[in-house]
């Protein structure tokens, strides 16, 4: 392995006490060295270091960002945090290029901060290239934008896969301004697989978008989606959901489900699965879109339960179910603080749809 000059960062990377890799208004600012095995340098750097990496990237696009490595057989416990801080208005393009090398097993937690007034435009682009037989998972929070209404965030990721990896995935954001999330995956070895879970909140006047993409482009490949939300007041969310199984992903397996709870009459949500399948495969899609008053709550006040109370039992365990697990407990403590607990306490001064 060469030497690089930046930032190398021990094994576990991420305490509490250590921080997160920030990108402070789109520029990778950690700049301290250490011995360990985890790469992480400004994009400009990783150039001299690891260009046979990044030959597929044009060096104009690489001003701002962060190039971050993980070695093969290298396994990491804690995840890594990379934090996106918005300090003031302007415009921010970012870019995130993670490589993980065979048979490596790690997590990352992406977040961001926002300033709570002021205008801005943020575009993350995040590509993942995993090796053969690596794990891979990628969660970001993007609850923070429940109190930014203005700004416009943009959250694009590409993922390709070799023979055996396996990736997962699962985003949440709570929109109160525009927020647009891309997923681009592509299952290029034999036996990759990939599992893409979220949870969108919208409200306000809040304008969601969440645009799918799985590309099963080798032999023996499995992918599922699973993505829910809960769209109020006058907010939109759209879901455009596509897999496509070419000629070379015969024998391949592939599902999609979406789920909307409408709370509110000035509420959207629009769903939209598309199947392109071009091999011998099997692939199936599903998209619901519910409102809040429905049999459940029906059956919830027939048992003496006050309209409130079963309003918030029917919309806590609509999220729920996308929370379990130990790995998923922050996730569900961001969600309850920046939109469950919001929403509630103004069921009062609001009647939720009938």
């Amino acid at each position: 392995m060469k030497k690089c000059v930046g930032t190398l960062l021990q094994q576990p990377l991420l305490k509490k006490e250590g921080g997160a890799l920030m990108l402070v208004d789109g520029t990778f600012q950690q700049k301290s060295c250490q011995e360990g095995n985890i790469i992480a340098l400004p994009l400009e750097e990783a150039f001299s270091s690891y260009g046979s990496l990044l030959q597929c990237v044009e060096k104009t696009e690489a001003k701002n960002g962060l190039f971050l490595y993980v070695p093969p057989k290298v396994c990491l416990e804690e995840p890594l945090e990379i934090e996106h801080l918005v300090t003031h208005n302007g415009q921010f393009f970012p870019k995130i290029f993670v490589f993980a090398g065979n048979e490596s097993r790690f997590s990352i937690l992406l977040k961001a901060s926002f300033p709570q007034h002021g205008s801005f435009l943020y575009h993350s682009s995040c590509e993942l290239h995993l090796g053969d037989a690596s794990h891979v998972s990628l969660s970001e929070d993007f609850s923070a934008l429940s109190k930014q209404n203005k700004g416009a965030f943009f959250d694009t990721i590409h993922v390709r896969q070799q023979a055996g990896s396996h990736f997962s995935f699962f985003g949440l954001s709570c929109a109160t301004g525009e927020f647009r999330s891309r997923l681009h995956i592509e299952l290029a070895g034999a036996g990759a697989e990939a599992a893409l879970k979220g949870f969108f909140a919208a409200s306000r006047h809040g304008k969601s978008y969440l645009e799918t993409e799985v590309v099963h482009s080798a032999p023996s490949t499995k992918s599922s989606q699973y993505f829910k939300e809960i769209v109020s007041d006058r907010a939109l969310h759209s879901f455009l959901g596509k897999i496509r199984i070419t000629k070379e992903g015969a024998n391949s397996e592939a599902s999609q489900i979406n789920r909307s709870l409408i709370l509110h009459d000035g509420a959207r949500a629009i769903a939209k699965p598309i199947l392109e399948i071009l091999s011998d495969a099997k692939a199936s899609h599903g998209a619901t879109t519910n409102y809040l008053y429905g049999e459940e709550l029906f059956y919830l006040m027939c048992r003496g339960l006050s309209e409130k109370e079963a309003q918030r039992l029917v919309i806590q365990g609509f999220c729920e179910e996308m929370f379990q697990g130990e790995e998923r407990k922050e996730l569900k403590k961001s969600l309850f603080s920046c939109f469950f607990k919001p929403l509630m306490a103004n069921v009062r001064n609001k009647r939720l749809k009938r």
